[in-house]
């Protein structure tokens, strides 16, 4: 309910594309080049003139005028791991006078989508990814030349590669680490797949770099999709009963379940590593300080923000810059892992 004396909410692109039944760079298009088939401009402009839409001046010049502003999205602002992806994008930007706005997925698509509409509509000179968006929600940007970074020619698909090749070697090198140690059975823990085809395949890639190397020895990976928009209670009682599944090691395959992940742990009296192992995706000033320290598969994702940040805006001031390659990833290894504790246990009869 809107509060008496507020002011009403401004009506955006996105609210026309709904009505009209077509996306917002069609929108774009008819308002400003004229162009779509007769039955297209109509709805769009019947959509205009029942919401009585005034369109944004800077989204109306986007390519005609700069507004010194480039947009970051970050799937989840709850995942510590962006924070030094922000401050490396933060520290490019403002060396060159640039604002930089910043939009939380919340692991929604409805929220991701109104994120960069929001953006597409506030006139940002560009648009910088920290992880994986629909091919729908960059379909504007695309079409009006909006640079976007990572720069991928196929935004279905290449966006999923950019992030799982760069991850591939290091999953591989944890999961033949894991093996070494003697673990046959696996649980890996992760909050339900990023939105669109290519999160799936993010997903999915990094799953099969770890399914493929235990088949192989013969070992077993239990997959536990845990989502976090349900809350920490439920996150926290369903990771209580992966904690109690038997397994001998977990792989977690979001830093934002790491807490929760522990928390369980602890409540079945489960310690590291001499009870079972951990493994999580990402690393953050509490994963090292935890004790015992947190194995990770590792990124600097200061670098990563610092890299994107200097191609856009390179690309902006209309330089012809090679696109930065994929990101890099490690295995770094930590006192949470270890052997399985039945391997250094010789058991009643041995004793």
């Amino acid at each position: 309910m809107r509060v008496a004396g507020s002011p009403e909410p401004r009506v955006t692109i996105a609210d026309v594309a709904r009505l009209a039944g077509v996306r917002p760079s069609t929108v774009s298009k008819v308002l400003n080049d004229g162009r779509g088939s007769p039955d297209v401009r109509r709805r769009v402009e019947a959509a205009v003139a029942q919401l009585d839409y005034r369109p944004n001046r800077q989204a109306r010049g986007l390519r005609r005028s700069e507004s010194r502003s480039i947009g970051v999205f970050v799937p989840d602002l709850a995942n510590p791991v962006f924070l030094p992806f922000l401050r490396g994008v933060e520290q490019v930007a403002h060396e060159r006078g640039y604002v930089v706005l910043i939009a939380d997925g919340q692991r929604s698509a409805a929220a991701q989508e109104a994120a960069l509409e929001r953006f597409f509509d506030q006139g940002v000179d560009g648009l910088i990814l920290a992880g994986s968006a629909t091919k729908a929600s960059l379909d504007m940007y695309v079409e009006h030349g909006v640079p976007v970074a990572p720069s991928v020619a196929d935004y279905d698909r290449g966006l999923a590669r950019h992030w799982e090749q760069g991850e591939a070697q290091a999953t591989r090198d944890m999961a033949t680490r894991l093996i070494e140690l003697g673990h046959r059975r696996v649980a890996f823990v992760s909050p339900p797949a990023p939105q669109g085809q290519q999160g799936r395949r993010l997903r999915q890639g990094r799953l099969g770099n770890l399914a493929m190397l235990f088949r192989d020895a013969n070992a077993q990976v239990d997959i536990h999709v845990v989502d976090p928009a349900r809350g920490a209670d439920a996150a926290r009682d369903e990771l209580r009963a992966v904690a109690e599944s038997h397994v001998t090691a977990f792989v977690c395959g979001s830093h934002l379940l790491a807490p929760w992940l522990l928390l369980a742990l602890d409540d079945s009296r489960i310690r590291l590593p001499r009870d079972a192992s951990l493994v999580v995706y990402g690393d953050s000033d509490w994963a090292r300080a935890y004790r015992p320290a947190l194995s990770v598969v590792s990124r600097d994702t200061y670098a990563e923000g610092m890299t994107l940040a200097t191609w856009l805006l390179d690309t902006l001031a209309g330089a012809d810059v090679e696109a930065p390659a994929g990101i890099s990833s490690a295995y770094v290894e930590r006192r949470s892992t270890g052997r399985p504790r039945a391997l250094d246990d010789p058991g009643p009869s041995a004793r």
